[in-house]
């Protein structure tokens, strides 16, 4: 039933604990059935309707230099980082917490509510009627979530293999610890491998924003703890 849950709302799979160690699977199930059922769909929707996300936006010395290299080579790049706090909670019962929900349609909710549509790619690939199975975003969009180490091999591997048509400014040793210092930067006081800090890589054609060929990158970084969602998207074409 764990596994089941785990698979609907889209919480990590036996993640360890703040040790390193993998969770039992007796103390898994104790978190996940200390979260509760959750809100239903239409009881999120009225409260989220009412809620504010604050854009938190923080690009210290280690992500801009990550994203200087990716907007300083001479093609097509097109970067977009951004940082979003869910701020206030209102309406019924103020059910809409990002952590207490884990509404299968939250990304959808979150791209386009007052807040934040016009700061960020607009999901007009997809319609709010195709998010609305039990794995709407993972469908529509493509979620797949990753482990921190796989993020960090993706930062790493973009930066080092840049796009079409221009050279990596960095070597593959030396784009490793960039990218972890990118990676130690976005999680701030958290340490690698929290459970609460969730990472996902996205796929799929959701926003023209996107030329989706090889060199297109998009994940989003869900800090549970502190209830803020980072979005760092890349594109390059030839």
């Amino acid at each position: 039933k764990a596994d089941a849950y785990s698979e609907t709302v889209g919480v990590p799979r036996r993640p360890g604990n703040r040790l390193g160690e993998e969770m039992s699977e007796e103390e898994f199930v104790v978190r996940i059935l200390a979260r509760g059922p959750g809100p239903t769909l239409e009881e999120w929707c009225e409260s989220w309707s009412e809620t504010e996300i604050k854009e938190i936006t923080n690009v210290g010395p280690a992500v801009e230099r990550v994203l200087r290299l990716f907007t300083d080579q001479e093609t097509n790049w097109n970067v977009f980082f951004g940082q979003f706090r869910i701020d206030a909670y209102r309406g019924t019962g103020a059910v809409a917490t990002w952590q207490n929900s884990r509404m299968p349609q939250r990304f959808w909710h979150f791209l386009t509510h007052a807040d934040v549509k016009e700061k960020v790619p607009a999901p007009d690939r997809v319609n709010e009627e195709e998010v609305t199975s039990p794995q709407g975003n993972y469908e529509r969009f493509g979620f797949r979530q990753i482990s921190h180490l796989h993020f960090l091999a993706d930062i790493a591997d973009a930066i080092s293999s840049a796009g079409a048509y221009s050279y990596a400014p960095v070597d593959t040793e030396a784009a490793i610890p960039i990218a972890l210092d990118f990676c130690k930067a976005l999680l701030g006081k958290h340490e690698m491998g929290d459970w609460n800090v969730t990472f996902y890589r996205l796929s799929h054609k959701w926003s023209s924003w996107f030329h989706r060929v090889a060199w297109d990158h998009a994940w989003v970084i869900e800090d549970n703890t502190n209830e803020t969602v980072t979005l760092f998207f890349a594109t390059d074409t030839d």
